[in-house]
């Protein structure tokens, strides 16, 4: 079987780390192959149709003889017709259609209620339908074209379902988690925050965002003991339309008087280097927004899993669904940091690895290939 993958790739992006991952499981796979076409969707998004239009010819080109034209959908990738001409070039080639949906659209589709009967109250809804019209035409009318439609959790498949993508093409195929890894042993983090004896080191691991919490871990760190210490592993990104979060964080810190407690590394761009810190930490934290990342799926928390650390988190509905019988995850009972500071006092770290570590073995990037390439058999 050979598969053509329209996604990021060898680029600072989860998504690009997250592909380049099956497609080395997949290429370790006999009678299977795995490659990326040339071109990233971080090129064609700013691209004009004129030049859109020599992508489109290339991929013509390319496609001859692929089995599969495997496309991973995130709403920043994609503008104007750009994905309905991907998957109408590669149906006209007779090529197999394969669309991964990271977020759920009702993240981004927006229904808003009309709030009146005035003039201006009337224009915003109109101007809200209409532009959630074009959302629905970019990133929604193209899957009716597609053989098959994946998704990470239940959420983001029932909102497909209700924006009209049929049941018979969709599949739930839950967010491999990395192998687990085996770093070479570093003190920076040790160092950065004067680690002691008994001395216990959380982590939030990842670029810093509003919806990920980090505020709430830094706020829970101030109901721990003092030996309790929080390293925040990851900075902004480039890109971010939120810089002054960076500045936000620290100004907490510096109002809970945390400045002994609180170390952040700046974004570590080298996996090797992440998971060696993340292994210097005793405990993993994921106070994220139960709203937003009900129908996202976290690249991070699998990080805390390959290096088996103990995770809290707050319940976040793709977290439950994917929180198996062993219980590898410690949810909290509500979207509090109180509770959150209460669950990681608690926690028996030992016990809570070993579960993590059974988890990452059973739910392996070489394990959900195999299940990957069970579902392109059905389309084929």
């Amino acid at each position: 079987m050979k598969i053509l993958n329209f996604s990021s790739h060898y680029e600072d992006c989860g998504i690009a780390k997250y592909q380049e991952n099956y497609n080395d499981e997949i290429n370790a796979l006999e009678s299977n192959s795995a490659e990326f076409f040339s071109f990233s969707p971080y090129q064609t998004r700013e691209m004009n149709d004129h030049e859109f239009s020599n992508v489109i010819h290339e991929l013509r080109k390319t496609i001859k003889g692929y089995d599969i034209f495997h496309i991973q959908h995130e709403f920043g990738f994609f503008r104007g017709a750009q994905l309905q001409q991907l998957i109408d070039t590669a149906k006209a080639a007779n090529v197999k259609v394969v669309v991964t949906y990271h977020t759920s659209p009702d993240l981004i589709i927006i229904h808003k209620p009309l709030t009146g009967l005035g003039p201006k109250s009337i224009i915003s809804f109109l101007r809200s339908q209409r532009h959630n019209k074009q959302l629905s035409n970019i990133h929604i009318r193209p899957l009716l074209s597609a053989d098959l439609v994946i998704a990470h959790n239940e959420y983001t498949i029932g909102q497909l379902r209700r924006y009209g993508v049929p049941a018979s093409i969709l599949t739930l195929i839950p967010h491999p988690t990395y192998s687990l890894t085996n770093p070479k042993p570093t003190t920076f983090i040790a160092e950065s925050l004067n680690k002691k004896e008994g001395d216990i080191i959380l982590s939030t691991i990842g670029y810093l965002h509003r919806f990920k919490g980090i505020d709430k871990a830094i706020k829970a760190l101030s109901y721990l003991p003092n030996n309790y210490k929080l390293a925040v592993l990851g900075g902004v990104k480039s890109d971010s339309n939120d810089q002054k979060l960076y500045d936000t964080l620290a100004d907490l810190v510096i109002k809970r008087d945390l400045k002994d407690r609180v170390y952040f590394t700046g974004v570590v761009l080298e996996d090797e280097t992440l998971n060696s810190y993340i292994r210097e930490t005793d405990i993993s934290l994921y106070p994220y927004n139960s709203v937003y990342y009900k129908g996202v799926a976290s690249g991070a928390l699998n990080l805390a899993i390959a290096n088996e650390r103990p995770i809290v988190a707050y319940p976040v509905s793709t977290f439950k669904e994917t929180n198996s019988e062993i219980n590898q995850l410690v949810l909290t009972q509500s979207d509090s940091y109180y509770e959150l500071a209460k669950e990681v006092e608690s926690i028996d770290i030992k016990e809570q690895a070993e579960r993590v570590k059974q988890y990452a073995e059973a739910n392996s990037w070489k394990n959900m290939s195999t299940r990957l390439i069970d579902a392109y058999k059905t389309i084929l």
